[in-house]
């Protein structure tokens, strides 16, 4: 899967011949939780730990490099960001052999805190966001001992679970995997002939970092029998095999049997004494044609991520403008600046409305470093009269980083501010909001697109107004279809007023609908 532009994610690996665990960016190392490795012995990833700033970009202000050291003689990796151990390139046995990235050196809002971790009875040194039973391998032999830096919040993205029937043999299997994606009533063949028999609801992806308050959900393969078992029990996913059944795919992430919610829907493992077979559902018996009295529940597995129904949110065309000067002038002099902006949907206290809190950071990649950052929040929904929003029911956090281009003709010619951002919304979004609508991944989105829009699919596209430069960039997950932002210009960047005339500014965000639930 590829990480997020500017962003990368952290994978924790465990070889359990050798007692190490080994937690990195590399994309050589990217995989699906469940993977299997072999690098001299066998490493399976355990957890995707979160999002760090790439290693590629330059460093943005307020973190620490986070490097990765290696000792042989132990067998042990060791990731840290610690100035002691990071200066130098061997220390203590270990030696300094990768930048993992960039982290945020303080706490703030949604940040994730990476914390060192040290085994003495494996001589193992683990770096990890997980707690309690979330790491299977994380046991009471730990001891933490500091903490590396706080990661980047994190995007969430959801996924359709989907229940198969084979009559043949006589076998329910419920699974996101996107080669089993379909319609109900669809027939494929894996060994013998399945019937899509239903649509469960959706859970939180597998390929991206477990969501604080999840559990596990697992898949496993039992041969001899013939059936396929799903469950987040945990002595049943902190083993391989048990029982005569193979653990082999993980299917996602769904909240406890304890956290019910508006739109939740609770999935519910049932057994068959005389087909010999486990299923796990949002049906009840009598509901689909296969599950039958003679179904016995036997374990509430947890809830799915909440239904509900569509909105059409309005659109943020004013410009946002950032006034406030970190460090360094308010000249990015053609040095970027390098960009991060951010839209997270929350719902105000009384439940009337959706609100965007809107995050920007821009910065110099060169000396002096000048950097801006503002907030701001905008109201992107209101509920009808007499109505009130319960939960947000579909991803409520959008994010893109990019480095912009040096200004164009306005270095020489200062023009006037973009004539019309309504026309940029219109002229851009109108052939693909509805195609976009909740893919997960830019490549899948590649048909039925405007030829001329194609370049803007991968990921950025840029765009000359009269006076500024407009660099709109497609977000990849969430509420946003793209940010509308203007990078380096003419004169003075950062702007010492609120006239976004000729100033670096988010000039505008596309809202894609989203999902709430209503009363």
């Amino acid at each position: 899967m590829p990480d997020r532009l500017g962003t990368c994610f952290l994978y924790t690996w465990f070889s359990s011949v050798r007692g190490d665990h080994f937690t990195t960016s590399d994309p050589a190392w990217i995989g699906h939780v469940g993977d299997i490795r072999n690098s001299g012995d066998d490493y399976e990833l355990m957890r995707i730990e979160g999002r760090v700033f790439s290693p590629d970009f330059p460093q943005p202000p307020d973190t620490v490099p986070l490097w990765n050291f290696w000792n042989p003689e132990r067998g042990d990796n060791f990731l840290t960001s610690q100035p002691a151990w990071v200066s130098r390139p061997a220390r203590d046995g270990y030696t300094r052999f990768r930048l993992e990235g960039y982290i945020y050196a303080a706490v703030g809002e949604d940040r994730t805190a990476l914390n060192s971790f040290w085994n003495p009875r494996t001589q193992d040194n683990l770096a990890t966001t997980a707690t309690g039973d979330e790491l299977y391998s994380f046991n009471g032999n730990w001891g933490q001992y500091r903490t590396e830096g706080f990661l980047l919040p994190e995007i969430e993205r959801v996924t359709s679970l989907y229940t198969w029937y084979s009559a043949a043999r006589q076998d329910h299997f419920t699974t996101t995997d996107p080669a089993w994606a379909g319609i109900v009533g669809d027939r494929r063949v894996s060994g013998v002939e399945y019937e899509l028999m239903r649509i469960e609801g959706r859970v939180f992806s597998p390929d991206t970092p477990q969501p604080k308050g999840t559990r596990a959900l697992w898949s496993f393969w039992n041969p001899s029998r013939g059936d396929n078992f799903l469950t987040t029990q945990s002595r049943w996913v902190r083993s391989r095999s048990q029982e005569g059944y193979k653990r082999f795919r993980l299917e996602g992430f769904i909240y406890p049997d304890t956290s019910p919610g508006p739109g939740r829907a609770l999935l519910i493992s049932y057994w068959n004494p005389n087909a010999q077979d486990n299923a796990a559902t949002t049906a009840r018996p009598g509901e689909i044609r296969t599950l039958t009295s003679g179904w016995q529940q036997y374990r509430r597995e947890g809830f799915l991520f909440p239904s509900g129904q569509l909105v059409r949110p309005n659109d943020i065309t004013e410009p946002l403008v950032p006034t406030k000067v970190l460090r360094g002038d308010r000249e990015f002099n053609g040095n970027g600046p390098d960009i991060t902006a951010r839209l997270k949907l929350v719902v105000s206290p009384e439940g009337r409305h959706a609100i965007a809190k809107i995050y920007f950071l821009a910065f110099e990649t060169k000396p002096d470093w000048s950097t801006t950052e503002a907030t701001w929040e905008r109201v992107v929904y209101t509920a009808p009269p007499g109505r009130r929003i319960l939960a947000l029911a579909s991803p409520a956090s959008s994010e893109v980083r990019f480095i912009s281009p040096s200004a164009g003709f306005q270095i020489l010619f200062p023009g006037e501010d973009l004539a019309d951002v309504t026309e940029l919304i219109k002229k851009v979004s109108a052939n693909i909001t509805a195609v976009l609508q909740f893919v997960p991944k830019a490549g899948d989105i590649a048909k039925g697109i405007d030829a001329s829009l194609s370049a803007f699919l991968q990921g950025l596209k840029v765009v000359g107004y009269s006076g500024n430069t407009v660099s709109t960039v497609v977000s990849l997950d969430g509420p946003v279809l793209f940010f509308a932002i203007v990078g380096d210009t003419g004169g003075n960047d950062i702007s010492d007023d609120l006239d976004p005339k000729d100033d670096t500014r988010i000039v505008g965000i596309r809202m894609l609908d989203f999902e709430v639930v209503m009363a």
